[in-house]
Formats: structure tokens, sequence, C-alpha cells
């Protein structure tokens, strides 16, 4: 989940944990959004567990998965783009991390097509590319 990291980021600069487990989930609902408090309100957490931060993520973790299937996460992975000023070897990583979402039977390649495909701007050169591509296929 990209929320979990930024707010993990943000928890630690905060020095959140330092906080009482109880007050760091509400810290957590109070800043994830209208959509995952929903989604907590829903969970059958037990009392002990609904106070506690490292619970209530890996539940909010298996709901999210649940979500969004190969074919969503596929969608997804399509429409990564390269962030202006964003070193090459992050958004790799980047590319990777949503590429082991979609069951790809080749992984590799199908990052090594979208770091191709999301970087080139002249639509005349992404045709010649493909083009060739699909004659040596």
């Amino acid at each position: 989940m990209e929320f979990e990291r930024e707010f993990l980021r943000y928890f630690r600069i905060t020095q959140s944990y330092y906080l009482e487990p109880e007050v760091q989930v509400d810290l957590l609902l109070a800043t994830a959004g209208e959509k995952v408090r929903r989604i907590f309100y829903q969970l059958r957490l037990s009392e002990a567990d609904s106070k506690n931060l490292e619970a209530v993520i890996k539940a909010l973790r298996q709901v999210f998965g649940q979500h969004q299937s190969p074919f969503v996460n596929s969608y997804l992975f399509m429409k990564i783009r390269r962030e202006s000023g964003e070193d090459l070897d992050n958004f790799v990583v980047r590319l990777k991390e949503a590429a082991k979402k979609c069951a790809f039977a080749d992984e590799d390649r199908r990052v090594l097509e979208q770091l191709v495909f999301s970087t080139i701007d002249n639509v005349d050169v992404l045709k010649r590319i493909i083009k060739e591509r699909l004659g040596q296929g």
C-alpha cells in the first residue's frame, strides 16, 4: 500500500512510536482518508487488535490485496510513468514492485517494455520500435 509507506514515514518523523498503541491507530485513521476508515470499521478485529497498529495495518493490507485483481494491477502498471526528476533506478524499482502484483509470465520483459514505452515521447520512434519488434517475432 502506497499510503502505508507514506504513513510509516510520517510515523517515524513525528516519533509516534512513543504514543499509546490506541493513539497510534487513531493517527493512522485520522490521516488515512475516508475509504480506509470505512474499511477499518468493517473489519472484524478483536478489541485488542483494533488498538494495535501492526494488527490494523496487516488487516488493511489483506483487504486491499483482495480488492485488486491482476487485471487491474496490469492496467495500473501500464499507466506508470517516470516522474519528473525521478532517478532511473528508482523508476525501475517502482516498475518491478508493480509488476509483482500483475501475474505476468515474464516480469522482467514487461518491466523492460514498460521502461522503454513509458519514456519515449516521440511517437515515430515508438512506432519504429514496435515495427522492428514485430518483424523479429
